[in-house]
């Protein structure tokens, strides 16, 4: 079986090869086991969380058992619920287990963000078009290729060429724009140090940038981060 890892794309669409069957479908109608998050930077939020879900019975009733199992550092649910009217200090805990299990106020703000979760995505493709519109012609920046019809997009990140993202990001910091830098490619952290070069890798991790990208960004405020970056390139 193949797990998907989809924490970032709930709500897009496959868009993959002419004539594949997949194509049009959403990212989770298919396959064997996907996987969301829905933490402070995703499409929905609630807090933290998540959801795993499956395209048959048998795969849902084991993932179910064995993610109840371990999602409480392994204590075992039946033997602490049977104490349920006093305080239960007696449980057993038959298997490594995780502190993945979701507050009953996560799942409630979660399932009314799911309600919206249309709202949100057109809104972010709103916003995503208005850079596109707004910086396309900017010299010195590069807009990635995407298509932004079929994506969920959670952030809008560019590429700033000369070695001038850092300026970018310290002359919007000035003028209280946020952006971020994402990510720190895994060779740049301890655990995966090596002596092998990834020059490519570094080099675009130098160049790229993220705007802001939230559902509350006025069309005002997209026109204002869009004229900054502007006002940077033609000043130098």
């Amino acid at each position: 079986r193949i797990i998907e890892d989809a924490a970032h794309a709930l709500g897009t669409v496959y868009k993959g090869r002419a004539g594949s069957l997949y194509n049009g479908k959403k990212i989770g109608s298919f396959g064997d086991i996907t996987c969301f998050s829905f933490d402070s930077i995703k499409i929905i939020s609630c807090g933290e969380g998540g959801a795993v879900i499956c395209n048959d019975e048998a795969t849902a009733g084991e993932l179910q058992r064995t993610m109840r199992k371990k999602r409480l550092l392994g204590v075992d649910r039946a033997s602490h619920s049977a104490h349920w009217k006093e305080r239960a200090w007696s449980f057993d805990v038959g298997t490594q287990g995780y502190r993945y299990h979701m507050g009953a106020i996560n799942a409630v703000i979660g399932i009314e963000q799911l309600k919206k979760i249309d709202a949100f995505i057109n809104r972010r493709r709103e916003i995503c078009n208005l850079y596109e519109a707004g910086l396309s012609e900017v010299a010195g920046l590069e807009l990635l290729a995407i298509d932004y019809g079929c994506l969920s997009p959670f952030m809008f990140t560019v590429k700033v060429g000369e070695g001038r993202r850092d300026e970018l990001k310290d002359y919007l910091t000035g003028r209280e724009i946020e952006t971020g830098i994402s990510y720190v490619p895994n060779h740049g952290h301890s655990l995966y140090k090596s002596s092998i070069e990834l020059p490519v890798t570094d080099r675009l991790y130098s160049e790229i940038l993220s705007l802001p990208l939230h559902c509350n960004l006025t069309d005002k405020e997209v026109g204002y981060v869009v004229d900054c970056v502007k006002e940077f390139f033609k000043a130098q």
